[in-house]
C-alpha cells in the first residue's frame, strides 16, 4: 500500500504539502530546506520511506520514517505542530494551512494515528514527491 505526500508549495519559511492514504488526506508542514544531513532541521528528501513506529522521549508514540538516505537514527517523525518552529525535521499534519501553518493540527494528527494504528506498518510505503 502507498501513502503519498505531493508538496506543493514553498512558503518563506516551509514547505506546505497534501498526505493522502485510501480516503484519509490531511496537510503537512516541514522544513524549507531540503537535504539528509543529521541535525540540519532539513526536509528529508523525496524518496520512498519506510514507516515503523517508535516511542519518542518527548512525543510519545509516533509513526517515524526512514529509508537508505535517511536512516533510522534521524528519528524523522510524524507529530503535531503548526509552523516552521515545530518541525525540527519532522512532518507536521493539519487539517487546514495558510502560508507557513497548519492548522487543527492535533485533530489531524489523532485520525492519522488511529488509522496507521489498524495498519500493519510494514506494508505501506510513503512516497514523497516534489511538485512544486
Amino acid at each position: 500500500m502507498e501513502m503519498i505526500l505531493r508538496r506543493f508549495k514553498i512558503g518563506k519559511n516551509s514547505t506546505i504539502g497534501e498526505l493522502t492514504f485510501g480516503s484519509f488526506k490531511c496537510y503537512t508542514l516541514e522544513n524549507l530546506k531540503e537535504g539528509s544531513e543529521s541535525g540540519k532541521d532539513l526536509r528529508i528528501p523525496q524518496g520512498i520511506y519506510k514507516l515503523y513506529w517508535r516511542v519518542s522521549p518527548s512525543k510519545g508514540k509516533k509513526v517515524h520514517v526512514y529509508n537508505d538516505v535517511v536512516p533510522k537514527e534521524r528519528y524523522i517523525m510524524i507529530h503535531s505542530g503548526n509552523t516552521e518552529d515545530h518541525t525540527l525535521g519532522c512532518i507536521l499534519l493539519g487539517k487546514t494551512y495558510t502560508n507557513d501553518f497548519v492548522g487543527n493540527s492535533k485533530l489531524a494528527l489523532q485520525e492519522f494515528e488511529d488509522l496507521m494504528n489498524k495498519q500493519n506498518l510494514d506494508n505501506i510505503q510513503l512516497k514523497i514527491i516534489n511538485d512544486f
